[in-house]
């Protein structure tokens, strides 16, 4: 009789164990999961360039630019009055020479077309272009003046679109792009809309400060 008894004993004690057992392998089996999905992160999504473009980092900004161009960079002292500071050039120029796009940071700019003769590296007569050019435009989420120049090289008339923004941030900062505005045969360089559509609003699209 006892032994009868032990056994009901041992029996019920290993069903409540089993019980146990299947009751714990279900609630690890429907957690792992969700604590597999916390664990791993969602991958971040990289910016890139636009095909056929590059990324250049320069001083407090980023801006992509069109492959095969001529890249330059110079600093100077120089910057805002008052304010030490150096000013730091940026050329993007086409393989025609002259088709391209200029940024100054920390620059000391004090008239509209100021900084035309040093930045194309001559001395040309400018004179107020497009009057129907906006003069305000945004640029990587800032406000920037702008202004648009014809200025003569070698007898054919050279537009200039240049933007220009200041903050106590980043100081004076000049953007400043052209091309000549009509060419015979579009051997020797492409025109300025064209210029402006294939190259300068990408380039302005992607400019931004950091």
């Amino acid at each position: 009789m006892k032994s009868s008894i032990a056994r009901r004993i041992v029996f019920i004690f290993a069903i409540i164990l089993l019980t146990a057992f299947f009751s714990a392998c279900g609630r690890s089996s429907s957690s792992t999961p969700a604590q597999a999905t916390a664990a791993t992160p969602s991958p971040t999504p990289t910016p890139a360039s636009t095909k056929g473009f590059q990324h250049l980092t320069g001083a407090n900004f980023g801006i992509d630019y069109p492959v095969g161009w001529q890249t330059s960079h110079k600093s100077q002292a120089g910057g805002m009055s008052g304010r030490p500071a150096t000013e730091d050039i940026y050329g993007f120029v086409a393989s025609d020479n002259i088709t391209g796009l200029h940024i100054v940071r920390n620059g000391d700019e004090q008239a509209v077309g100021g900084m035309v003769n040093e930045l194309l590296d001559g001395q040309f007569s400018c004179s107020p272009g497009d009057r129907s050019v906006p003069s305000q435009v945004r640029v990587g989420g800032v406000t920037w003046s702008q202004a648009d120049l014809v200025c003569m090289i070698s007898g054919f008339d050279y537009e200039v679109r240049e933007l220009v923004t200041s903050s106590t941030k980043y100081g004076q900062t000049v953007i400043m792009y052209g091309a000549f505005q009509q060419v015979d045969n579009g051997a020797m360089a492409p025109d300025f809309a064209h210029a402006s559509d294939t190259y300068f609003q990408p380039m302005l699209a992607s400019f931004q400060f950091h």
